[in-house]
């Protein structure tokens, strides 16, 4: 099973292409994303293969026109059919981040 990367490139191919997305949102050279990214690595094996688990940089999220307001990273994004479902801010250890994220 794959986490993957996401840029500005491929971000609507990916929202467009999966029904189920769950996004982390990083920024780079920060130590919490650091820790965030191994938590994605964790959450990943919680899921089944058809929901995409993707990173990405908030740089690249900002340049895609996102509308969201990204004021707390790390966050994970709960995308269903192009739609946001649920945002979880802040850095929780995978097993919080997974109840939350199925709440």
């Amino acid at each position: 099973m794959y986490l993957y990367y996401i840029d500005e490139i491929s971000y609507d191919t990916i929202i467009k292409d999966n029904s189920q997305i769950i996004l982390g949102i990083y920024e780079e050279n920060c130590i919490v994303s650091s820790l965030f990214k191994a938590m994605m690595q964790q959450l990943r094996k919680k899921f089944e293969r058809h929901i995409i688990i993707g990173l990405m940089e908030k740089k690249a999220y900002e340049k895609v026109g996102s509308n969201l307001d990204l004021k707390v990273y790390p966050k994970l994004i709960v995308i269903e059919n192009g739609k946001i479902l649920k945002e979880v801010e802040g850095f929780k250890n995978y097993e919080s981040a997974y109840q939350e994220i199925i709440a």
